[in-house]
């Protein structure tokens, strides 16, 4: 089977996204022998990104992302470097004498390394020593809270930061999902395509998370909580790889 461009989109990502999708969806048919992909030209209201003749389908891109200031924080968190940040101060600080609770003001994302992430370091473990309770690093801020009656430990948290899960992801592709169902519904009326399925492809781009179960539950919380159930079809472009949702 062979897939071709009629024509394409100016973005080579929804190029590649809609080819896999075309391969996933073709993949065991021998019902053609070619695959035509057609961009839909835009017009005076928003459209759909591609028409599939031959799968007989319009075909809608999103991606699954969010605001990209909250997602540099999200990334910074990979790699458990509040792990790092507490074992690091351990090793200077030795012994401790409280249990000790710093809260790092989530106003900047973190760092692993580097001269910004050393001094952090000094600083917490210097506020630690001379038991103050609030500490600054450069642009980082921090709480220390302390109990003598625990057992001595050490616990660093990003503060006020809000932890992904699903159910957060779910709010913000729930307006995508509604968006989604507006355009391809315009478009089979308009052009009377009633026998064409809509299709919606989320496109995995710097989310919450690489975790695949994640980001699926997110998307059919979403799809639940839409009021209006008008795609034929859900697909889930992630990891390399393209998952059918619904």
């Amino acid at each position: 089977m062979k897939i071709n461009f009629a024509s394409q989109s100016d973005d080579d990502r929804e190029n590649h996204v809609i080819s896999e999708f075309v391969k996933f969806v073709a993949e065991d048919s021998d019902e053609f022998d070619t695959i035509n992909i057609e961009r839909i030209p835009e017009e005076d209201f928003q459209t759909p990104d591609f028409l599939v003749r031959e799968l007989k389908s319009i075909v809608e891109i999103k991606k699954v992302t969010e605001d990209p200031s909250y997602m540099q924080k999200i990334g910074s968190l990979r790699h458990d470097v509040l792990s790092k940040i507490t074992k690091d101060i351990e090793e200077i600080l030795g012994n401790l004498t409280d249990n000790t609770l710093v809260s790092i003001n989530n106003s900047r994302p973190l760092k692993s390394r580097g001269e910004d992430y050393k001094s952090l370091i000094r600083d917490i473990s210097k506020d630690i020593r001379e038991k103050n309770d609030y500490g600054f690093s450069g642009e980082y801020g921090y709480r220390i809270d302390r109990n003598s009656e625990s057992t001595p430990q050490l616990m660093v948290i990003y503060s006020g930061f809000e932890y992904p899960t699903p159910e957060k992801l779910a709010e913000h592709i729930k307006s995508v999902i509604a968006k989604a169902g507006i355009q391809l519904n315009r478009y089979q009326e308009i052009y009377k395509l009633q026998e064409y399925k809509k299709i919606l492809v989320f496109d995995h781009f710097f989310t919450h998370t690489e975790n695949l179960s994640f980001t699926v539950k997110a998307i059919e919380i979403a799809y639940n909580l839409s009021p209006a159930k008008e795609l034929d079809n859900i697909f889930l472009q992630m990891n390399e790889a393209i998952v059918r949702i619904r």
